[in-house]
């Protein structure tokens, strides 16, 4: 999934299309990384959240826990 370079401001954001756990396709955004290594990496957790996957490191997966 690609990352966008926000040429104003000089940072980079994820913008993407997901299914919540009703079937319902929603976008999400989120802007301000320095990198764009960081906005994929956000990214990429995010989805895995969503998908209720244990295929997540497993910090993120005790964070979502308590």
């Amino acid at each position: 999934m690609p990352a966008y370079k926000d040429h104003e401001k000089g940072t980079w954001y994820a913008a993407f299309y997901y299914e919540d756990w009703k079937g319902v396709r929603k976008k999400k955004m989120k802007r301000g990384f320095e990198t764009k290594k960081e906005a994929l990496q956000w990214e990429r957790q995010f989805l895995l959240q969503q998908a209720a996957d244990l295929n997540m490191e497993f910090e993120k997966f005790v964070e979502l826990y308590i």
